[in-house]
């Protein structure tokens, strides 16, 4: 390990529940010293935060976006502002490189309030209900559901493909590429879960389930379907699967629980995006950033463009705000999932 890498990596065991063997599977799949910010007070590491690369599809391409995680600080260190400096620098950092946005899993509810402050609003929302079988009809009918268990049985290209194609049914969503979705379908078999894939009578994918056993529950953390008789065969082997244990499955219904937060860290990029994909809109509006003052000013999108007044202001839209207006943008719900939080 590099001396820096090192350091996090112990941090991470000193802070989180993870055994050692989740770590170094996590570190060896994610870690690059390029993507990591490191806080040192007295020659000792302190906080530390994760700045993964990934995408945001979204107005009709993709935003450059910057996933934190495992953001910690030492116990006997905290409450002292270190971990806002720590993510004031990774967005300067951010800023510099292009990327555009920023996103996270709270790992906690109060934290909603603390990433608030620095700007991050929730976007992303997620509600699990619990299933009861139902009889499908006949012609949704599904061939067979294999259950997977290991990586090496695992058609992970072919999944992944189907899996992509029908996250982009979507408006707006967290992209996976074709490694990182490797590295979450091993970490799902690492913490005890299976795959079921459901095919039809030629053998095409029709459905995929991540099922994850919890203590009183099973959880099916995903699931994407070609239809609701796909989605009950799943379900049902997922019950079977775990026979006595109530099944809750991620689904659409309601508004949800808060799950993630966004934050826009090049706002006049995304708005020239938005602009560009709606040429009959409109929009004058001013936007404070207290943490990016480049951000600061006022904006006026109009007939498929958008123009940055020179001006800075005090006053006008919070860079959360604005980040929710934009990301859900005439009802858009953004999605995220399979992230290994």
């Amino acid at each position: 390990m590099s001396s820096k890498r090192d350091a996090i990596f112990r941090l991470w065991l000193e802070n989180f529940g993870d055994s050692e063997e989740f770590v170094r599977f996590y570190f060896d799949r994610k870690y690059d010293d390029r993507h990591a910010l490191l806080y040192e007070a007295g020659g000792e590491a302190t906080a530390a935060a994760l700045m993964l690369p990934y995408r945001l599809r979204w107005q009709g391409g993709s935003l450059d976006a910057a996933y934190i995680s495992g953001a910690c600080t030492r116990r006997e260190a905290r409450n002292r502002g270190i971990m806002s400096e720590l993510l004031k620098e990774g967005f300067r950092q951010m800023y510099e490189r292009g990327t555009e946005l920023t996103f996270l899993i709270p790992a906690e509810g109060w934290l909603f309030d603390y990433y608030g402050r620095m700007g991050y609003g929730t976007v992303f929302r997620q509600f699990y209900a619990a299933w009861e079988a139902t009889d499908a009809p006949a012609s949704e009918r599904v061939g067979a559901v294999t259950a997977y268990a290991g990586i090496e049985e695992t058609p992970v290209e072919e999944v992944h493909a189907y899996f992509t194609g029908q996250l982009e049914k979507r408006a707006c969503f967290v992209e996976h590429d074709r490694r990182d979705f490797q590295a979450v379908v091993e970490e799902h078999y690492l913490s005890g879960g299976k795959l079921f894939l459901a095919r039809g009578c030629q053998q095409q994918i029709q459905g995929i389930a991540f099922a994850l056993p919890e203590e009183r529950q099973v959880r099916v953390k995903e699931m994407a379907c070609d239809s609701q008789g796909v989605q009950q065969a799943l379900l049902q082997e997922t019950a079977q699967m775990w026979k006595g244990k109530k099944v809750l499955y991620r689904t659409e219904a309601g508004e949800g629980t808060p799950y993630g937060m966004a934050r826009l860290i090049r706002v006049k990029e995304v708005l020239e995006r938005l602009a560009a994909q709606h040429p009959d809109l409109c929009w004058t509006v001013k936007v404070r950033d207290d943490l990016l003052s480049e951000n600061n000013g006022t904006y006026v999108l109009a007939h498929g463009t958008c123009v940055q007044g020179a001006e800075e202001t005090t006053e006008g839209i919070s860079i959360d705000e604005l980040t929710r207006q934009v990301l859900c943008f005439q009802g858009i719900r953004p999605y995220m999932s399979l992230m290994m939080d």
